[in-house]
């Protein structure tokens, strides 16, 4: 795919998450220019009801998915979520998104 098709691509899942977001109750927007722009950072940000500041996602989609089927083989596996860590980086968190919609809920007495 060439860049402006990947662009392409980029922004249209950025703004399925955004509808993601939104259409659950909790706010969401693009981040101008993807976060490239001064001032801004990640490609999302949305709000919940328990934090005074917006929570930013940094928005990834691969056609093949190089980098991320490892996480896939273990997310198919037994486990709901998978934690990982590079020596002297803190941890990460990787959570398929509906349960992650969970957890905000549970979280703000929603669900």
């Amino acid at each position: 795919m060439n860049g402006a098709g990947s662009r392409r691509k980029g922004a249209d899942f950025e703004r399925y998450i955004v509808r993601y977001f939104n259409t659950r109750g909790f706010p969401a927007l693009r981040v101008p220019l993807s976060g490239a722009a001064i001032g801004y950072k990640g490609d999302v940000e949305f709000s919940t009801l328990t934090r005074n500041n917006s929570l930013k996602a940094e928005c990834k989609h691969h056609k093949r998915g190089n980098g991320f089927k490892t996480l896939y083989n273990w997310l198919d596996g037994d486990s709901d979520f998978v934690i990982a860590k590079i020596t002297h980086r803190r941890p990460i968190v990787v959570v398929p998104l509906d349960l992650f919609m969970e957890i905000l809920n549970r979280d703000t007495g929603d669900g």
